[in-house]
């Protein structure tokens, strides 16, 4: 079954503009690098300051040996945030996206 790890960030909206940037410019090539990896997804909602970014893993094994490449990363969004990154781990049962 493939996992994923939600990361949910909250923060105002000038940390959040740097919270995204650092994801697109340092998280993402790492992550996207790992074994294991089938790449990772962004969301964000300025009016509840917030945002959640997903990575995709191949297996809960893959997923569990990134941790050590993302909880440093993971602090430095959340010392970019000023707060808490909290993460929860999931089952992907289902996954479709289309082209518009």
């Amino acid at each position: 079954m493939l996992r994923t790890r939600l990361n949910r960030i909250a923060a105002d909206p000038a940390a959040l503009d740097r919270c995204l940037a650092y994801i697109e410019r340092e998280i993402r090539a790492v992550l996207e690098a790992q074994p294991g990896s089938l790449g990772i997804s962004l969301l964000e909602d300025r009016e509840r300051g917030g945002a959640i970014f997903g990575s995709v893993w191949v297996s809960s094994q893959e997923m569990s040996r990134s941790e050590d490449t993302e909880a440093p990363l993971r602090g430095e969004l959340a010392r970019q945030a000023g707060g808490p990154v909290t993460v929860e781990d999931y089952t992907l049962v289902f996954s479709s996206v289309r082209e518009p």
